[in-house]
């Protein structure tokens, strides 16, 4: 019985251990190319927060005496600060991550049709109570935000 079930169990490991090489490699992929990807994104997001900087210090310079008695040198930076790293936010990785979880969603509805539409046929029928929950979570997170940010120039006038 023993070599039964030492047999059973190397005929088990021989069994597996394609699949755990091809997933190992396959991790490893993925891995090297959202390294590359997120690298190449946020280069780029660098890159134009640098040339956004240096246009907008050169549109500063240009304003006429009376701009800067009515904006205080704080708030000018506090602007310039926010404004660039939401433009840089939203062209570094979050590209990246939005294309990919579009693809995934698109592919994962594809794949399930094929597989097993009648549980797919479920799923979206629930789809729509996740995007009223989502739609409510992005207002509420804004609302913060817009909050913090008014409390900041506030905060930077006073300088």
């Amino acid at each position: 019985q023993k070599s039964a079930t030492s047999k059973g169990t190397l005929s088990i490991l021989e069994t597996m251990r394609p699949y755990a090489l091809f997933y190992t490699v396959f991790g490893i992929g993925t891995w090297i190319c959202g390294w590359i990807q997120t690298w190449f994104l946020m280069d780029q997001a660098s890159n134009q927060m640098a040339r956004i900087r240096s246009k907008f210090f050169d549109s500063i310079l240009r304003q006429d005496i009376g701009f800067f008695d009515t904006n205080s040198a704080g708030e000018l930076n506090t602007r310039l600060a926010d404004d660039i790293k939401k433009i840089s936010d939203g062209m570094g990785d979050k590209i990246g991550i939005t294309v990919q979880s579009v693809a995934r969603f698109i592919c994962g509805f594809v794949i399930a049709f094929i597989y097993g539409w009648k549980l797919a046929l479920v799923i979206m029928s629930i789809f729509p109570v996740l995007m009223v929950s989502g739609k409510d979570f992005n207002l509420v997170r804004s609302f913060s935000i817009r909050k913090k940010k008014v409390k900041y120039h506030q905060v930077a006038r006073k300088f």
